[in-house]
């Protein structure tokens, strides 16, 4: 009887696995462009998110506004995002990485 359990157990996880949709993860590979940046907000995009395209904008659940100057198409409700900072002369840059998303995303703060 344990045995019997135990395998429909596994099937049932098997079966959950594969109903599953494969979501989209960045590599770690992926984040060695982040080398020598700092973490500077760790946040949600408000409401549905439908990727990242080039002017396009995004307000987040603090407040602030972002821009995107990168393309890349997915969807998320209300992802988190990582931001991250830079210092470049007397200029601070800005870098994202969204869940969901496999890039790491350049950005500017619109608000």
């Amino acid at each position: 009887m344990k045995a019997i359990i135990k395998a429909s157990s596994v099937a049932v996880l098997i079966l959950a696995a594969i109903a599953m949709p494969a979501q989209a993860q960045i590599q770690v590979s992926t984040l060695g462009q982040l080398l020598g940046w700092t973490v500077v907000k760790d946040t949600n995009i408000s409401g549905e998110f439908e990727g990242a395209d080039y002017d396009k904008v995004a307000k987040l659940d603090d407040g602030n506004v972002i821009e995107f100057h990168d393309y890349d198409y997915f969807y998320e409700y209300h992802p988190e995002i990582v931001i991250f900072g830079k210092k470049v002369g007397g200029v601070t840059l800005y870098k994202a990485v969204i869940e969901g998303g496999d890039e790491v995303y350049d950005i500017t703060f619109v608000k």
